[in-house]
């Protein structure tokens, strides 16, 4: 009799662990957005607009944000003004791009300097400057060297004397690093030539400056006994930038109606604190801002990872509504049954192999099935 008296008291919860259950579809991919008739892709890379492949397919403005879309090796890559371009983000208002380092490497039988490049970035007249998201890396075992830029002149020094390099770690022993300022627009890469001694080259045969994503970079001891950095990122190092439409600001963006870049209904204008404006849908909304009817409604009841619902989820234009079943009431973000005579409460404690509820494009509707 206690058995089944519990599995009646089970049965009548049953709905509860059935609210709780999720099967949420994978939220898609948000797609490039861009101009009728011009391509939405080079190669594996989205080009959402502003941008486009040549001038006809890119916004106009001071700024050119054209890019050439070049076979490389069989390959198709974009490029602006000749840097690889791996990844654009409308949402955050970024670019990812190659960009190239300085090296200096010494010759393995005599110890003379056997090659010497530096590295130069000039994005003066463009939407893009460096993202504070980089660092200035310099890599060796007694260098010196320096990011000289618009505004600043920048640069440490690394040394393998009384510091022993350790994998991971970029503090000084055989890898120095130092933030990147905002608003970096151009910087050359060079090494001052009174720290770096020749005599280092059989312990480190080659030093390197570069300024790349910081998330991207973690030092290997390596670097310092091979050319592995070099060979690794001989086609550029990941710098990430930030870009705007002009360096105009919102309000003064919103006055000029004809060139105003945030077309889509449902979006918003940011100004940035370095200056200039970008785009974004409204909260509620994804999609690209820049064209017509761009951002789209989220159906949140499509992600119940980031828009939880523990109960009936009602999607709805910007946002959504969410309710309990009938015979539950919500407290704290948690669907819980009305307390009825004649029922124990107790805990749940598993999950039912049955009680999974899918969610549709429509209104997620969950139903309970009685055991």
């Amino acid at each position: 009799m206690k058995l089944q008296y519990t599995r009646a008291v089970l049965a009548s919860l049953f709905c509860v662990c059935l609210s709780a259950v999720w099967v949420a579809a994978a939220t898609a991919d948000i797609p490039a957005g861009q101009r009728p008739g011009c391509p939405e892709r080079c190669g594996d890379v989205e080009i959402p607009f502003p941008f486009g492949i040549g001038k006809h397919c890119a916004m106009q403005t001071k700024y050119p944000f054209d890019l050439d879309c070049l076979d490389v090796n069989g390959t198709k890559k974009p490029f602006y003004n000749n840097n690889e371009v791996t990844k654009i983000s409308v949402q955050e208002g970024k670019a990812w791009m190659k960009l190239g380092i300085s090296s200096q490497c010494y010759d393995h039988v005599t110890g003379h300097i056997l090659y010497d490049s530096n590295a130069t970035a000039e994005f003066g007249d463009s939407p893009f400057w460096l993202s504070t998201e980089n660092k200035i890396i310099v890599i060796g075992c007694q260098t010196m060297a320096y990011m000289e830029s618009n505004a600043y002149v920048i640069g440490c020094f690394s040394t393998c004397n009384g510091s022993t390099p350790v994998n991971g770690s970029c503090s000084g022993g055989g890898c120095c690093q130092m933030d990147v300022p905002g608003h970096i627009y151009s910087y050359d890469g060079y090494f001052d030539e009174d720290y770096n001694d020749s005599k280092i080259w059989r312990s480190s045969p080659c030093s390197y400056m570069a300024v790349m994503e910081d998330k991207a970079f973690q030092f290997s001891t390596t670097y310092l006994n091979s050319t592995v950095f070099n060979d690794t990122y001989k086609e550029g190092v990941p710098v990430v930038l930030d870009w705007v439409i002009t360096l105009d600001t919102c309000e003064k963006a919103k006055s000029k109606t004809t060139s105003y870049a945030c077309v889509s209904t449902n979006s918003i204008c940011n100004d940035d604190p370095s200056g200039g404006y970008r785009c974004n849908c409204s909260h509620g909304y994804e999609g690209n801002p820049y064209i017509k009817d761009g951002c789209e409604d989220i159906n949140e009841c499509l992600d119940n990872v980031t828009y939880p619902c523990p109960g009936i989820c009602n999607n709805t234009m910007g946002s959504f509504t969410c309710s309990c079943h009938q015979g539950n009431y919500m407290e704290n973000g948690t669907c819980i049954p009305n307390r009825k005579s004649g029922f124990l409460a107790l805990p749940i404690v598993g999950w039912f192999p049955s009680s999974v509820i899918t969610r549709t494009n429509d209104n997620a509707n969950h139903l309970c099935t009685p055991i």
